[in-house]
């Protein structure tokens, strides 16, 4: 009776063991975390459109050589975008560390020795070999490695959405700062002609003082506004310096190099701003589920997820096979002998008190976990917010343009008219710089007008993760000036 109650408990500790060990036990399923609740549309565009292609060269729509090559002196050297492709190496070498975990190992050596021996009389030489191979296999009894490799995965997915955002990003800074450099030489040009326009009056107002047709304060007025306007080119000079900068930095290039690039197309007081395309974006679900910040930020939080299994499997035991293949040879004078072993065991071994150890890990990948949630949902909120603002921008630039362009119409068509009366001595030289200075300040506003609406396409382009196609309605770029 004794015999059969051993034989039964054998039996149900063999079945214990062999369970995990053929099917592999699971504390906690797969990583499967889900988007936070997004947005059905979005509120600046409700009239949103299905989800189209992206088009991986989205710049190419401004119809602006420079900006194609500065992206491509960019992408040539950009430290961001070597950081970027180090990480994912980084992460491509822990899973694959994580993957080496699930599979047996195989160790060997061989070893010689020759020295003397006092076995025999007289003392003989004695010649030593063996060689030996130690297989070893870490049985996954409670998924440990499953999530250490499941959470690597998801690291690297992480790393290469994140590399894919570093691209985009450079790209819209290289091309939102070039929208800026292009409105800037505009402006200065304009500023130019201002200040041309202003001491030309200021000459006209002394030449009426000194025939006492004006007041001293007339003059002044006019000082006044000679200083104001060689002020404000000042400034707007050295913020256009700053800009190339600004370029040089990004796309690895002296301030030099950048100006030729920047005037391969002709001078850059006489070069258009580029014209963007109409804004049109995807349905938010579309955006934001092929949108690379919240890919890296889900897969984070996966591999969070799977970090708490791990450390679950981690406090408990362990199941090691080893096996032990191995040959020896040992000459000590006449004898010779040849020896050939074998062994073959398993190892279960596991931490009977730690301390709390276990739990605190456990309770840290909790935490982990939560942070990762909570980051997962503030980059939807981030992602919505930069898209809302961005629609926004790009309607209020695109109601600013159409005000702009009526407005230097207007300038145009009183500046036409000033001029004809001027030549036919019905005004004064004093009125046409009068209507001058109008439209040159008209086409300032429709410069910065233009430049805000190409900005704002930019952002969206960003924001959106480049989710557009390549734009049909995108034609060569209109000059602003007349």
């Amino acid at each position: 009776m004794a015999t059969e109650r051993r034989r039964a408990v054998w039996r149900r500790c063999c079945l214990t063991l062999a369970a995990p060990v053929l099917g592999g036990c699971v504390l906690q399923p797969p990583a499967q975390v889900a988007l936070p609740p997004a947005p059905a549309a979005w509120s600046a565009a409700p009239d949103a459109a299905p989800a189209t292609p992206a088009h991986a060269d989205w710049w190419r729509a401004l119809h602006d050589p420079a900006l194609d090559a500065l992206i491509a002196d960019a992408e040539r050297d950009a430290p961001t975008l070597d950081q970027a492709a180090a990480r994912i190496l980084q992460a491509r070498a822990a899973l694959a560390g994580a993957d080496a975990g699930t599979r047996p190992t195989l160790g060997g050596s061989l070893q010689a020795t020759r020295g003397t021996s006092t076995i025999s009389f007289p003392v003989a030489m004695e010649n030593q070999a063996s060689a030996a191979l130690s297989p070893g296999w870490e049985i996954d009894l409670f998924g440990r490695l499953r999530h250490n490799r499941a959470g690597a995965r998801a690291r690297l997915d992480a790393q290469v959405e994140d590399a894919r955002l570093a691209r985009l990003t450079l790209q819209t800074q290289i091309a939102d700062t070039l929208l800026q450099r292009r409105a800037c030489a505009l402006t200065e040009a304009r500023l130019r002609d201002t200040v041309q326009s202003s001491e030309t009056t200021l000459a006209l107002t002394r030449i009426k003082r000194d025939a006492g047709f004006a007041a001293p304060l007339d003059e002044a007025r006019s000082r006044t506004s000679v200083g104001e306007a060689r002020g404000t080119l000042v400034s707007t000079s050295g913020q256009c310096r700053q800009l190339t900068q600004s370029l040089a930095d990004l796309a690895g290039l002296d301030a030099a190099g950048v100006e030729t690039r920047l005037a391969e197309g002709g001078a850059l007081a006489n070069t258009p701003m580029p014209i963007a395309p109409a804004l049109r974006t995807a349905l938010p679900a579309a955006v934001l589920a092929g949108h690379p910040s919240l890919i890296a930020a889900r897969r984070n939080a996966d591999a969070a997820f799977e970090d708490i299994g791990g450390a679950r499997a981690a406090r408990l035991p362990s199941l090691n096979l080893s096996a032990l293949l191995g040959t020896s040879w040992i000459q000590i004078g006449q004898i010779d002998q040849g020896i050939n072993n074998w062994s073959l065991g398993a190892t279960l071994a596991g931490t009977l008190y730690d301390g709390g150890a276990g739990a605190a890990q456990v309770d840290a990948a909790q935490g982990r976990y939560q942070e990762a949630l909570a980051l997962l949902r503030q980059t939807l909120r981030d992602t919505v917010r930069d898209v809302e603002l961005a629609l926004l921008a790009g309607a209020s630039a695109r109601d600013g343009e159409r005000e702009a362009t009526a407005t230097v119409a207007a300038a145009e068509d009183l500046f036409r008219a000033s001029e004809a009366a001027q030549q036919a001595g019905r005004l004064s030289l004093f009125d046409l710089e009068t209507a001058r200075s109008a439209l040159l300040a008209a086409q300032s506003t429709l410069i910065a007008a233009q430049r805000d609406r190409a900005r704002a396409w930019v952002a969206l382009i960003k924001s959106t993760a480049n989710p557009l196609p390549p734009a049909a309605d995108a034609g060569a770029p209109v000059g602003a000036a007349p």
